[in-house]
């Protein structure tokens, strides 16, 4: 039974993969990760394990030209069509890379849903971070399964501080200091409207 069904997904993701496309305008999230003994261990809470898996489908062929592509003495711009991939890449405790081949991406998948589940709950940092990718392959497909894990710590912070913001610049006009000539035109203004209003009522009443 597993078989068929993963026979189903691998023919399905024929036609999904000659339709999607790659993301050019990702989304990108970046994480701490702490190396064990960096930091005194009264310094950080050990909010518990984190563990996220994204599963990158992509034609054969097409890894076999990417990796041909990275060796070569004239790399070209290739378009690597996928399914499984949302554009939304994350990068725990490395530099943001935009430039990703395919195994690359599929790291970056795994990482950001560990980072989303870190940040929910309001971990400042990952410890322990491991991450692996296991491919199969199936006839004219490559299917990337990547798992990440890793301890979601949150820093202790001291005792006695607290985060100031600087004030809004955005005009409040019972802040405004008015001019004397602008208080002057602003009563004029006043008595005008009133005995303006006081001329209807006298119309009205006759």
């Amino acid at each position: 039974m597993k078989k068929i069904c993963f026979l189903l997904a691998v023919v399905s993701s024929l036609f999904l993969i000659s339709c999607a496309s790659t993301h050019p305008y990702p989304t990108v999230a970046h994480f701490t990760e702490l190396a064990p003994g960096s930091m005194p261990a009264n310094r950080y809470i050990v909010l518990g394990e984190v563990s996220a898996e994204n599963t990158l489908i992509v034609a054969t062929e097409d890894i076999t030209k990417e990796m041909e592509n990275e060796i070569s003495p004239e790399p070209k711009i290739l378009s690597i069509k996928t399914m499984g991939d949302d554009g939304k890449y994350g990068f725990i405790g490395k530099p943001t890379k935009m430039k990703l081949n395919i195994y690359e991406r599929a790291e970056a998948l795994a990482e950001y849903k560990l980072i989303e589940l870190a940040k929910y709950n309001k971990a400042d940092a990952i410890i322990c971070f491991n991450i692996s990718t296991e491919t199969q392959r199936d006839g004219a497909n490559t299917m990337l399964t990547t798992k990440a894990s890793g301890l979601a710590v949150r820093i202790v912070a001291d005792e006695g501080y607290s985060i100031e913001y600087p004030v809004s610049d955005v005009w409040n006009p019972s802040e405004y200091e008015y001019t004397d000539e602008e208080l002057e035109a602003e009563a004029a203004a006043e008595t005008a409207a009133e005995e303006t209003s006081s001329e209807d009522e006298v119309e009205n009443v006759e």
